[in-house]
């Protein structure tokens, strides 16, 4: 920790660099140049003479007070870019002279910065309730994060509140009939200031429609078809139904046709004669439709994807029947045909046949 003095300069202050230089352990003075108007360059030149000068007397001058701000980029117009460009320049001649601080007497305390979070509909499934830690949406402009202390709003306390101690940055929120935007408040605990963001959540089982997580495999033998009841492979929210959105949005990899639609719950699915090994049918399924008089609600759609093993088949060998042929020594060769003594395996397509 450096000693230093805090010097108006020599034509507004009575004490002088030699009187600073004789204060035991002193080793500098912060310095003051506000001889310039707001928004104008403090150029090289007027700062190495000052610097030059504190340097004669045998002190350091690693502090600058007060570098003016204009009122312009305070009020965010038009004109402000050219003043911050100024501001900036006035920053580097600074620091090529060695002045590593500015400060400023009685600076603004900015409030907690806090953001709005949506919680993802697919991130309430099987729950009453969420929890959402919001460290990742609040800062502190004006100090550190242990200065800050997470809260709800009290018009939200019914069905929110802070889960853990009073450092806690996590919010449980309840899930109810309606969809809402729960008000939370962050506090700066060093100068008592708030302010308040949204944590927008869902209604009570209302999320897009996903795969069932313990739903049978789906396997079918090559040339063969499988139907599939999509209320078997897709789960929606309760008192919903899953649909198909159309038979345009059912697309299959390794399908022996693109017969993949039968209606709007039912699709199906044909191997090829000649593969085995994964496949897939892929459509965007909804959780409800329009009504008859066409007119919108809330329906959540999702494109899912049902993976499908495709079973090869194996063509059993052909067999032969048992038969005795007599054959006479020394008379005329006799002709046999075989294929009237094979017999292909039952169940085989025609072109599997021998």
């Amino acid at each position: 920790m450096k000693l230093t003095f805090r010097w108006y300069g020599e034509d507004r202050d009575a004490v002088t660099l030699q009187n600073i230089r004789q204060i035991p352990g002193c080793t500098g003075l912060m310095g003051l140049l506000d001889d310039k108007a707001a928004g104008e360059i403090w150029t090289e030149e007027e700062i190495k003479a000052y610097i030059d000068h504190v340097h004669e007397a045998g002190l350091e001058c690693e502090v600058i007070e007060s570098v003016n701000v204009h009122e312009d980029i305070k009020m965010g117009l038009p004109t402000r870019d050219r003043y911050i460009e100024n501001y900036r320049i006035t920053i580097r001649n600074l620091a090529k002279y060695g002045v590593k601080v500015i400060v400023y007497e009685n600076a603004a305390i900015d409030p907690p910065t806090a953001y709005d979070y949506r919680v993802p509909a697919a991130a309430t499934i099987d729950k009453k309730s969420v929890d959402v830690d919001v460290s990742q949406w609040i800062a502190n402009p004006s100090g550190t994060a242990d200065e800050l202390q997470v809260g709800v709003d009290p018009s939200a306390t019914d069905h929110a509140h802070v889960k853990g101690g009073k450092d806690s940055t996590i919010i449980t929120v309840d899930l109810t009939d309606e969809a809402r935007a729960v008000p939370y408040t962050v506090t700066n605990t060093t100068y008592g200031i708030t302010s308040t963001a949204f944590i927008q959540v869902p209604a009570y089982g209302v999320f897009p429609p996903v795969l069932r997580p313990k739903a049978p495999a789906l396997k079918v033998n090559a040339r063969e078809t499988i139907t599939i009841n999509i209320a078997d492979y897709v789960r929606v929210g309760a008192g919903k139904t899953a649909y198909v959105d159309g038979a345009d949005s059912v697309s299959a990899t390794k399908a022996a046709d693109g017969d993949l639609y039968v209606n709007d719950q039912t699709l199906r699915f044909t191997a090829p004669k000649d593969y085995a090994g994964p496949a897939s049918i892929t459509f965007t399924a909804v959780d409800g439709k329009r009504d008859k008089n066409d007119k919108v609600k809330i329906v959540n759609s999702a494109v899912l994807t049902l993976p499908i093993t495709v079973i090869g088949r194996e063509v059993p060998p052909p067999t032969f029947s048992s038969s005795t042929v007599d054959v006479v020594a020394g008379e005329k060769a006799t002709t046999i045909d075989l294929t009237a003594l094979t017999h292909s395996a039952s169940g085989l397509y025609e072109d599997e046949k021998q």
